[in-house]
């Protein structure tokens, strides 16, 4: 009844069902739940730039093309959803507190929170840790300052 009324679904990792329902959660992110299971996942849906077939990212930043096989990566994710600001001005970017992924800051601003496009896990804010500066999800700037976060450790961190 659902897929009659335009509800999409796809197959469930976890039980192989078809019974993953697929939510819009803001473009790019969707979100499916399967009724089944109730297993969950994050996915983007990114119009490929070759062709404009969709191509499904789940998770570190990478997807190909189901029609041209072009690959997209983290960095063409990051300048497609990334802000495009004055890069004399202080960036809306992070690093995530969730994936831990070191390379670029892969939290970029979505709806009214931030959006990881490396774990696919969103944030309320980011802040600076305290004792670095690095601008990070889902740490207190109070607390960081002898704590550190995933980048520093804080004063107690390995150089």
């Amino acid at each position: 009844e659902q897929i009659k009324a335009g509800a999409l679904f796809e197959y469930c990792y976890f039980c192989k069902f078809m019974a993953a329902k697929v939510e819009d959660a803001g473009d790019p992110l969707f979100l499916g739940e399967c009724l089944v299971c109730s297993w969950g996942r994050a996915s983007l849906h990114v119009p490929c730039p070759d062709c404009k077939a969709m191509i499904v990212v789940e998770d570190m930043g990478e997807g190909t093309c189901p029609n041209c096989r072009r690959d997209i990566d983290l960095g063409y994710l990051i300048e497609q959803y990334g802000p495009g600001g004055d890069p004399e001005e202080e960036s809306d970017t992070a690093y995530c507190s969730n994936c831990e992924h070191h390379g670029e800051q892969s939290v970029v601003p979505h709806g009214d929170g931030y959006l990881c496009l490396y774990c696919l896990q969103t944030a309320d804010r980011i802040a600076r840790c305290g004792y670095c500066g690095e601008p990070i999800t889902g740490i207190d700037p109070g607390d960081s300052c002898i704590t550190g976060c995933f980048f520093c450790h804080g004063p107690f961190g390995n150089d």
